[in-house]
């Protein structure tokens, strides 16, 4: 990535390899402050404790860094568990 760079959006699509998303991210921060990071779970088959963990990191680091997390195409098994009674 090129210095002094910066963005106002970027798109991540996200697929196996979710334990290394939030090493990702943590390069681009300096690059997206003030603008969006979009994750595109489409591809997504399979999310576990470790992968949801990766997540909420990802979006606390996005709010301390003032930049704002959208998720596109969140997979039906989002859905399903936040939708179970506790």
């Amino acid at each position: 990535m090129a210095e002094g760079r910066s963005f106002t959006s970027l798109e991540i699509s996200i697929g196996r390899d979710l334990p290394s998303l939030l090493d990702a991210v943590e390069r681009l921060w300096d690059h997206l402050r003030e603008g969006c990071l979009i994750l595109d779970l489409g591809p997504m088959r399979f999310c576990d404790s470790s992968g949801i963990t990766q997540l909420i990191k990802v979006y606390r680091g996005c709010q301390e860094h003032g930049i704002r997390l959208s998720v596109a195409a969140p997979p039906a098994f989002f859905y399903a568990c936040s939708t179970q009674p506790a």
